[in-house]
């Protein structure tokens, strides 16, 4: 009778310490859950939301999510956009009826405003002009280019084509006074000469 009293027990006892740890906490996959207590978003356990809050407060803790609405409201509480500082260099409010723009500072039609170092000022717009010199047969390393070389800005206003590959400049050829004189020598080859003035 002592064995079948203690087995009894023994069976209720266990019945009662998994019925204990199995209903600590549950886990379920839905679409739609309710949580009682906190709600754990993925599988990181230590993150976790316990509400859902519609004023965000000093109150306000990180196991809280606020709604858009309630983001909204806080943000135009502190007044950030609803005050645009501007210079004389922009016009407008910065709100959709006056937008911001840049101020005429003086330009008349046709002008631009260029940057002197210190300030935006009004200068006449100049129009680039490029000018083109074909080399059909050069032999050697030097080639000596009717029109002028540019003093700087030389990689992007010089381009050179040897049979139509564009050519670096300092890599595959140099300007040495008035000549462009070639890293390797041409045999017989074709060159097109584009000057950006």
């Amino acid at each position: 009778m002592k064995k079948a009293v203690f087995k009894t027990l023994r069976i209720v006892c266990t019945i009662c310490i998994c019925t204990v740890v199995g209903y600590t906490q549950t886990t379920d996959i839905k679409d739609v859950q309710q949580a009682k207590q906190k709600l754990i978003l993925g599988t990181d356990v230590s993150k976790w939301l316990n509400a859902i809050v519609h004023t965000i407060s000093v109150a306000s803790t990180n196991n809280q999510s606020p709604t858009a609405k309630a983001v909204y409201d806080y943000i135009q509480s502190l007044s950030y956009l609803a005050t645009v500082s501007t210079t004389a260099r922009l016009t407008g409010a910065g709100t959709s009826g006056s937008p911001l723009d840049i101020a005429q500072q003086g330009a008349a039609t046709g002008q631009v405003l260029t940057w002197n170092g210190s300030a935006w000022v009004p200068s006449s717009a100049t129009v680039a002009s490029k000018t083109y010199e074909e080399f059909g047969s050069v032999t050697g390393t030097t080639i000596t280019p009717a029109d002028p070389l540019p003093a700087v800005d030389r990689a992007w206003r010089i381009n050179l084509f040897r049979t139509g590959v564009r050519m670096q400049y300092l890599k595959d050829f140099t300007v040495s006074g008035s000549n462009i004189i070639l890293t390797l020598p041409a045999a017989a080859e074709a060159f097109m000469l584009i000057i950006e003035n």
